[in-house]
């Protein structure tokens, strides 16, 4: 697990040094660089390239990414550039580190895939929440057991969900269908787009390899605010390795205040964003000394949503 993320002049950020825990949450305005500090992360796991000119802050300066494990003793990933002496250094100790981004769409992932071959292995789930049939369908061929606890913890979680058939409408595709409690099958491509959402994050948890490192994108997007409570439960079994034998490590920015209630400052990381005088970017870790005081008796995102990210960080 990473421990910490260290940026110097990186996009909006001049310079970044914070803790990260299993579960963190990212939070701030608009445009205070949330979304660049995720690509930041993708850049050090090599799942996307840095560029020169679209990269470097104010441009014309030095660059470095560092990201830590073993509380800060190793470094596990680094990239540096020195544009004087056109310099690129990398060192990446964690370079096979499985990671994934998950951007999912605002009308919901799709329900239709390729299918896929027994020795590709389970099929890896795809930025936008594409290939849950393909994966659902090798659960089916290969790995009946976990099928049927997907099944059993999606009819828990859907209401009116009887059950879930893999549909082949031809040699090359697979769809998901749902069986509902008064004996109708719909496809799932037909279903709400919470229904949909609660399918793929379900088979993010009860994927047998999952990515050592998860990074999403505002996964409250078309979830009821009572249905957040349950991604985060399963996003929190994925930290834990709940369901595999793999223990992620979970990242998400979020806009939601419904989702920060159900972050623990004990155990989870919440990093506050917010934009400088120079118009650079800041990022600082909650303080949970100065939280601790509202905490007794508001939720956490109700502290946010009043008194806003100055009031989750302590002041210079």
């Amino acid at each position: 697990m990473f421990t910490k993320a260290m940026m110097q002049n990186f996009r909006c950020f001049k310079e970044v040094d914070v803790p990260l825990k299993p579960l963190t949450v990212l939070i701030g305005k608009n445009d205070t660089g949330k979304s660049a500090f995720i690509d930041a992360l993708m850049i050090l796991s090599r799942k996307i390239d840095f560029s020169l000119d679209q990269d470097i802050y104010m441009y014309h300066k030095s660059l470095e990414l560092n990201m830590f494990i073993q509380e800060g003793k190793h470094i596990a990933s680094r990239i540096s550039y020195e544009p004087l002496g056109g310099q690129r250094a990398e060192n990446n100790d964690a370079a096979l580190l499985k990671t994934s981004k998950f951007n999912l769409p605002s009308d919901g992932p799709s329900m239709k895939s390729p299918g896929v071959s027994d020795t590709q292995g389970p099929p890896e789930l795809l930025e936008q929440g594409n290939n849950v049939p393909a994966l659902l369908d090798f659960f089916l061929r290969r790995d009946r057991k976990r099928f049927f606890n997907y099944v059993d913890e999606s009819v828990r979680h859907i209401p009116g969900l009887k059950d879930i058939h893999i549909a082949t409408p031809n040699p090359g595709s697979r769809r998901v269908d749902l069986a509902t409690d008064k004996d109708f099958i719909i496809p799932a491509d037909k279903s709400s787009v919470g229904v949909r959402l609660m399918l793929f994050f379900l088979a993010l948890a009860y994927h047998p390899e999952p990515p050592e490192l998860i990074l999403i994108e505002e996964p409250e997007k078309g979830v009821h605010p009572k249905r957040l409570s349950d991604i985060i439960t399963l996003l929190r079994g994925l930290t834990t390795g709940e369901h595999s034998p793999i223990a992620s490590q979970v990242i998400m920015t979020t806009h939601s205040p419904y989702l920060l209630d159900l972050i623990n400052l004990e155990t989870d990381g919440v990093l506050i964003f917010q934009r400088n005088e120079d118009g650079g970017r800041g990022v600082h870790p909650a303080d949970e000394e100065k939280l601790r005081i509202f905490l007794d008796e508001f939720h956490l995102g109700e502290v946010w949503y009043n008194e806003g990210e100055e009031g989750m960080v302590r002041r210079a």
